[in-house]
């Protein structure tokens, strides 16, 4: 349930501006929210450190992908 709401969630609203920015020719930025824990896991965190450092790789590489 954690990957699906903090990962999947956030890929799922990025696409969908994604496409409407690109479509009606919008220049911006996306903000994704990521944690501390994606870089500096807790303990008994595993889910939602492995979660947040998703986050933070795709939130990277979108960022690289959807440059001008």
């Amino acid at each position: 349930k954690v990957m699906t709401t903090n990962v999947f969630g956030v890929f799922n609203v990025q696409k969908t501006f994604t496409n409407h920015m690109i479509k009606n020719g919008i220049k911006g930025s996306i903000v994704n929210s990521s944690s501390k824990a994606a870089t500096n896991c807790p303990p008994n965190m595993c889910a939602y450190a492995a979660s947040k450092g998703a986050v933070l790789s795709f939130s990277q590489v979108a960022a690289k992908d959807l440059a001008p």
